[in-house]
């Protein structure tokens, strides 16, 4: 096995040693809202506070943030 495959959770150091893959396609692997990777976390460490990043799903782009409407 290479390097390349080992795939280790940030949270709590878990080792997934049967992985064949690229670590960002791991089923660990995470990211933000606007699909920024952030790093492997196990589901346990992600549904935890040991997961750094906020975990916001905004259910529309219209329901939150600016909206400009052509009607004056």
């Amino acid at each position: 096995m290479s390097e390349f495959n080992l795939v280790s959770c940030n949270g709590c150091d878990a080792m997934d040693e049967e992985w064949e893959g690229k670590p960002s396609q791991h089923p660990w692997a995470r990211a933000d809202y606007h699909g920024i990777y952030t790093g492997i976390y196990c589901d346990e460490c992600y549904d935890s506070d040991r997961y750094p990043y906020k975990k916001y799903n905004y259910e529309s782009e219209l329901n939150y943030g600016e909206r400009i409407d052509d009607d004056y």
